[in-house]
């Protein structure tokens, strides 16, 4: 019984270590691939948004994650949409794009969008890939994430 409470705590720990871990930050990335060592072991990640001063909260959708950030001005307000596409593992292809509601009620056309992201960071882990050689866990102890996007405008 000690042993199975040990392996449950040892477990439990590394789980939240693993919750909101820095896996990578650097110059803005704004096209191209790039490889985050970590990034397959997370269901939802936090990218921020260096042009727009925003977090956006990702979820993986597949080999995506996907999420929107919003941000406004005196005659417009735009939506821009961030994309990680895997091409490989712990490899990302970044893909952005954006459409600007006018204040006067019209709308651009979705165009590539001028940003890019600076920062990301795992916030939800997938417990098989943490927990090495399966082993005793906790149900759930994390809290579920309301208003995770779950897709985004089509280009």
């Amino acid at each position: 019984m000690k042993d199975k409470l040990n392996e449950i705590l040892r477990n439990a720990m590394k789980l939240l270590s693993a919750r909101d871990k820095e896996l990578w930050s650097g110059s803005n990335w704004t096209e191209g691939e790039k490889t985050i060592p970590g990034i397959d072991d997370y269901s939802v990640i936090s990218a921020n948004v260096y042009s727009y001063s925003c977090e956006i909260l990702m979820r993986r959708n597949g080999g995506l994650f996907v999420g929107i950030c919003a941000s406004s001005g005196d005659t417009a307000f735009n939506t821009n949409c961030l994309t990680l596409r895997k091409t490989g593992e712990d490899t990302y292809k970044v893909e952005t794009r954006s459409i600007q509601h006018a204040q006067s009620g019209g709308h651009s056309a979705v165009i590539k969008a001028e940003f890019g992201v600076n920062r990301i960071v795992g916030v939800e882990p997938i417990r098989s890939r943490i927990l090495s050689g399966g082993g005793a866990a906790p149900k759930r102890i994390f809290g579920r994430h309301p208003g995770f996007v779950r897709g985004c405008f089509a280009w």
